[in-house]
């Protein structure tokens, strides 16, 4: 595992504060999905030269959000290398959701699906772990208070704004949280390259929580204990297993393969 990740909560000690974020998708994300989460919108001359950038800010400002020109970012709070593209927000959270409303989701979709980061610390992962989970239809991901990435800046413009669409759930103890899951009727896989099973041998047609753990240490060995069973995704020879969210991407695509193939003819999925 990395261990040059110092900025993981880029001075975020609280969670649930309002934050910066950055870069066009991600504005147009939340600005279509969440606007009401945005407080501030902050952007460059240049931004408005587009008219589709212009139209966003007329959009925004309609709506009542306080949109300002400004010369530079060096008041917010984001990283000097960021990509802004020329725009920054401060936003609310508004994707947290408590352990408790997992037992709604699981009663809402049939069947449902999680999926579980083991100690992702990593931002640009954990945005993408994210993207991937939104694009493959994950209902809501697990992420442990401890030793796992704050969701910041970069952590939403890894997922290009993909988390406008997704729910987190924060958990202080994630084997006491599977078993409670378990109760729900959860099955869980943990994908490690030591697993007894390919993906495709598994039946993902029923409540399914996915856990994927991070480079270098994988999926805590404690946690797999826990786990219903241990899955590996077949690789060519020589190649080095894959990192988290490519992992969890290839893995969820399985789930969402098995489920369409299981759908009647014709049913939009």
């Amino acid at each position: 595992m990395k261990k040059n990740n110092k900025n993981i909560r880029e001075n975020r000690p609280d969670p649930s504060a309002p934050f910066w974020v950055w870069g066009l998708h991600v504005m147009e994300e939340f600005a279509m999905t969440q606007p009401s989460a945005i407080e501030e919108v902050k952007f460059l001359p240049s931004f408005e030269q587009k008219k589709a950038n212009a139209r966003l800010i007329a959009e925004l400002r309609a709506r009542g959000t306080p949109c300002n020109l400004i010369q530079d970012f060096q008041k917010t709070d984001m990283p000097k290398d960021a990509v802004h593209q020329g725009i920054a927000a401060l936003v609310r959270p508004f994707w947290s959701i408590e352990l408790e409303d997992l037992q709604t989701i699981n009663i809402a979709h049939s069947p449902s699906l999680l999926l579980i980061c083991d100690q992702i610390v990593d931002p640009q992962n954990l945005g993408a772990i994210i993207r991937a989970s939104v694009a493959f239809g994950v209902n809501a991901i697990l992420l442990p208070e401890r030793s796992t990435a704050t969701v910041t800046g970069a952590v939403v413009k890894a997922s290009s704004g993909a988390i406008a669409h997704a729910r987190l759930c924060r958990v202080g103890n994630l084997a006491a949280a599977m078993e409670r899951l378990k109760e729900w009727g959860f099955w869980f896989t943990a994908l490690s390259p030591d697993g007894t099973e390919p993906i495709w041998n598994l039946d993902f047609l029923r409540n399914t929580a996915i856990v994927v753990g991070a480079e270098g240490q994988g999926v805590r060995e404690l946690i797999k204990k826990r786990s219903d069973f241990t899955a590996y995704i077949p690789q060519a020879k020589g190649i080095a297993s894959m990192n988290a969210a490519a992992a969890a991407s290839v893995c969820l695509y399985e789930v969402m393969r098995q489920r369409r193939l299981a759908m009647p003819a014709n049913t939009i999925y």
